[in-house]
């Protein structure tokens, strides 16, 4: 009897230690299958997923299992938001965020940081903080992959918009950047009549900015055309003005042989547009943006400097980041399974639209009518809701409004608490 006990006591012992490896507040097959009926059987039939000591573990985000998030039920979401900052075009992913948790009844914690450094110190304060879901826009992610993993060991999702995969996110939203640059590419080898020299500057660490500029590299290359000068610039924070100056330098020695100085986001975009002007050469030399936002689309309307701009479906990317928590983390429903959005490659794509000075629509516009076929787009038909006319926080992105749009809570009287 004795040795039955010690038997009996070992075997809890060790299934006690190994749920220490993670925190209690993580998804149990209770949680999931009081949402998904089926939950026991499907995880049956699936290799990517199983059940350890009651707890729903998968293995295909990460080298190692990891527990499925938590299932929110009895409070609202509190989603840690991860972003450079309102900067730009990375306004349009900030407003669109208001309005998802605004629309939902959830919370937020915005965590701001440029440098690797901050990004770590962010990512720390998040997890003590036990956030239900972390989302982050345009950080190095190298340099919190092993945080992001933490965060799953304690039940906290990890989604990753527009932004490169790490191990431990649940799903990625954005666009085949290839394709979009592939389009800017043959539009602009035409207008350039398939002749001069080109330049291309970019911010290599992230992986969106590296599949645009070797795509336009290779086309270019094949139609003969010149590729004088790639550079790969490296400082976050000074990245314009050192854009800026690379595009002086190269105006200076190439003078009018050179035709169109690619800019591989926006920013880098204008730097390169405003060299040209300053230089008087605005009527021989072009740059272009990928991205899209007020100040480049002024400037395509106005043919000052920016030839045409790849524009991104910020807004999409983001409401699919928002709209995989409500899944996963809400509803729960299990990854993987037919009504999932994540699939084992985790990353779902939506397109970019190229918009020229015929095409670009006038201020005043909303920013949802680039792409008039959301209704054709799978997701939309599976949530079946207009989500892109949603009210809260002000509403859609105006074009030509980005200045007054809400891109914290605090712009937000119902979640100003």
């Amino acid at each position: 009897m004795k040795k039955l006990f010690l038997v009996t006591f070992a075997i809890l012992f060790v299934a006690a230690f190994s749920l220490m490896a993670f925190s209690a507040d993580v998804c149990t097959i209770e949680d999931l299958t009081a949402s998904y009926p089926d939950a026991q059987s499907f995880i049956d039939g699936n290799e990517l997923l199983f059940v350890e000591n009651g707890v729903v573990m998968e293995k295909f985000t990460a080298p190692e299992p990891l527990p499925l998030p938590r299932i929110v039920k009895d409070r609202p979401v509190h989603v840690g938001y991860m972003t450079l900052g309102p900067i730009m075009q990375v306004k349009r992913h900030c407003h669109q965020a208001l309005i998802e948790v605004a629309h939902r009844g959830w919370d937020i914690t915005y965590y701001e940081a440029t440098t690797p450094m901050k990004m770590r110190e962010a990512m720390d304060n998040a997890i003590t903080a036990n956030v239900d879901a972390i989302v982050i826009t345009y950080w190095t992610m190298p340099a919190i992959a092993d945080q992001m993993v933490e965060a799953r060991k304690k039940g906290i999702g990890v989604y990753v918009i527009d932004t490169e995969l790490q191990p431990g996110a649940v799903l990625s939203s954005t666009a085949r950047q290839g394709v979009g640059a592939a389009e800017m590419a043959y539009y602009m080898l035409e207008d350039m009549a398939y002749q001069g020299k080109v330049g291309i500057v970019a911010m290599a660490r992230e992986l969106a900015e590296r599949e645009r500029r070797d795509v336009i590299e290779a086309l270019l290359k094949c139609y003969g055309v010149e590729v004088v000068a790639i550079e790969n610039l490296t400082n976050q924070d000074t990245q314009m003005d050192d854009g800026f100056k690379w595009a002086q330098n190269m105006i200076t020695k190439y003078g009018k042989d050179l035709k169109w100085l690619v800019g591989i986001w926006d920013g880098l975009g204008v730097s390169c547009a405003n060299a040209i002007e300053q230089a008087g050469l605005s009527d021989s030399i072009f740059s272009t943006g990928m991205d899209g936002g007020d100040q480049v689309f002024s400037m395509v309307r106005n043919t000052q400097g920016i030839r045409c701009i790849a524009v991104q479906p910020y807004e999409w990317y983001t409401h699919m980041g928002f709209e995989a928590i409500q899944q996963i983390q809400v509803d729960g429903i299990p990854v993987l399974s037919p009504e999932s959005y994540v699939n084992s490659g985790r990353i779902i794509f939506y397109k970019q639209v190229l918009v020229t000075k015929q095409n670009i629509p006038d201020e005043g516009t909303i920013i949802h009518t680039l792409w008039s076929n959301y209704w054709d787009d799978k997701y939309s038909q599976e949530q079946g809701t207009e989500w892109w006319n949603w009210q809260e926080a002000g509403g859609p992105y105006v074009m030509g409004q980005m200045d007054t749009m809400a891109v914290y809570a605090t712009d937000v009287p119902e979640l100003n608490k």
